[in-house]
């Protein structure tokens, strides 16, 4: 299994521009494939299994409010539909639609593509009616256009709350037929993938405590995946930078760390974030039946936003309260792919701060 997770650095409300980060990203790695598949007569490149975004990731996030963010918002069809030709959800004659689906139509046209599964953020209205839900949402599609699942996100970060209804509950579906295993997990004799294998999803602040009042040993995300029996939790970010901090890293972290792969190498705020997503996911690294190893994708975002339009007395975030006010809103990049077993973390691969594509084969 093949994945490649984007990390872009998207403008606020540019979804035209965002859209071409990514095109870039994929074009720079497989335009030569591109070339030699027209030379050899075939119909295309042979790209990833999966393609992976950030949380938001054409629009941006830090929107002032539902009106701000409604006209970006998309109505995704329900799972196994085809996103291919006239959608039977589509809003009629009589709404105020129809509204544009970019973020739908790129995913469609990039999995059909490279033969992909690709999995993105997007802002989703759930109805066409003007006072509909809005939720935070991915889409998983299938390279033949058609709707795998929608996620939306279930803990809302303070930005989020200004908008966003939260998705009623963590989420975890069968394998996607189709979807390349990841070698590492177990198979049956004859091949065949194991008896249950889950495909987890998690956005952002769902890997945080409740409110940020919940207990932090709640680890409300990884207990959720650890009974479900999720192999692989990919999740889509747009999870904040923080400022460096001392200390070392666990001994689990550290123990990963030296059968990672160092380029680029760890700054020491990098090691913190890393060592937090991880404490995050203390259930995994101590469930003794935990053999097999969960394999967690994270993409996260990189670059700055506004922090908010022209408030400066409102602070944009529970780690902001009481202290000075900045102007800007810093992502932290840092997409990485992390296996976690019973007392055993490794660190596979990861990106730095900079926009990037990180490419693995699992």
């Amino acid at each position: 299994m093949q994945i490649a997770i984007l990390q872009i650095a998207p403008v606020l409300r540019d979804v035209a521009g965002n859209i071409a980060q990514a095109d870039d990203l994929l074009a720079r790695r497989w335009a030569d494939r591109d070339a030699r598949a027209a030379d050899d007569g075939r119909d295309g490149p042979r790209g990833p299994d999966l393609i992976t975004l950030p949380e938001l990731a054409f629009t941006g996030y830090n929107f002032v409010d539902r009106a701000d963010i409604l006209p970006y918002c998309e109505l995704i069809p329900s799972p196994g539909t085809s996103l291919l030709g006239p959608r039977a959800d589509a809003p009629s004659a009589d709404d105020a639609g129809p509204w544009p689906t970019p973020t739908l139509d790129w995913a469609c046209a990039t999995a059909s593509r490279y033969g992909a599964f690709v999995q993105v953020g997007l802002p989703e209205r759930a109805l066409p009616a003007p006072m509909t839900p809005l939720h935070n949402a991915v889409v998983l599609v299938a390279p033949d256009g058609r709707v795998v699942h929608v996620y939306r996100k279930h803990f809302m970060y303070d930005t989020d709350k200004t908008w966003a209804t939260p998705g009623p509950a963590f989420e975890a579906t069968a394998w996607p037929a189709g979807l390349a295993l990841p070698q590492r997990l177990p198979r049956a004799a004859t091949g065949a993938p194991p008896v249950a294998t889950y495909f987890g999803f998690g956005i952002c602040m769902d890997l945080a405590p409740f409110d940020f009042t919940a207990p932090y040993e709640a680890y409300e995300l990884a207990r959720f995946h650890q009974a479900a029996g999720t192999a692989l939790l990919s999740m889509n970010m747009a999870w904040l930078a923080s400022d460096p901090e001392d200390g070392r890293p666990s001994d689990a972290l550290e123990a990963g760390l030296a059968n990672a792969y160092h380029d680029p190498p760890l700054s020491r705020g990098m090691l913190r974030l890393l060592e937090h997503w991880v404490s995050r996911l203390t259930p995994l690294l101590e469930d003794p039946a935990n053999t097999r190893g969960v394999l967690v994708v994270i993409a996260n975002r990189t670059g700055t936003e506004p922090s908010t339009p022209d408030d400066p007395t409102r602070p944009c975030s529970p780690a902001l309260v009481g202290r000075p006010w900045k102007p800007t809103t810093t992502f932290a990049g840092q997409s990485c792919i992390l296996r976690i077993a019973y007392r055993q973390c490794t660190v596979v691969r990861w990106l730095d701060n900079a926009p990037g594509m990180l490419v693995h084969d699992l």
